[in-house]
């Protein structure tokens, strides 16, 4: 069962680590998961601003494609995020959560945008956009540069362990451009 698998775990002990972010930056959460798969995991309203945005969390360690650390979510997820981002005035946050680099990162959907990032190594642009699509062992992936994202806040020692202890191995991943 799913609800027993170490993926799910991990997602649930992640998800803990990012409602208690919010919560201590002044937002009330209601979550969005009414049992089983979700979209969404939280709608938060700031108490003190009003500001209401749409939270979801994934406890992904990134890849490395082609000398750069990428991380991402699969593409039917991707396609669901557009149609909310449009549908809702609120901003939708993806917030990923790595216990190698000892951080929670995360950056709104909005802000997530197609481009092209710069090659730190040579200075030359890379003619791979972000996002930009992989195959993956369970699927396509829309992938981004970790760069693309703000460090929100860094995981503890307990919090790595937790989130190590339930990690599986990294995905093989296919690193193959696909054209979108």
């Amino acid at each position: 069962m799913f609800k027993n698998s170490k993926a799910f775990r991990k997602g649930s002990a992640f998800e803990e680590m990012v409602e208690q972010h919010f919560i201590l930056k002044g937002y009330q959460p209601f979550s969005a998961n009414q049992g089983g798969k979700h979209l969404i995991d939280w709608f938060m309203v700031n108490k003190e601003t009003g500001v209401q945005i749409w939270v979801d969390a994934k406890a992904y360690t990134p890849m490395n494609d082609g000398g750069y650390l990428v991380t991402g979510i699969n593409l039917t997820h991707y396609h669901d995020y557009q149609r909310l981002n449009r549908q809702s005035k609120n901003a939708l946050w993806i917030v990923f959560g790595d216990h190698e680099e000892r951080m929670a990162y995360g950056e709104t959907f909005d802000n997530l945008e197609p481009y092209i990032f710069p090659d730190d190594r040579n200075g030359y642009a890379v003619l791979k956009p972000s996002p930009y699509l992989l195959k993956g062992n369970t699927g396509m992936k829309v992938m981004w540069h970790r760069s693309r994202f703000r460090d929100l806040f860094p995981l503890s020692d307990e919090q790595c362990a937790i989130l190590a202890s339930l990690s599986k191995e990294k995905p093989c991943f296919q690193p193959s451009l696909l054209e979108g």
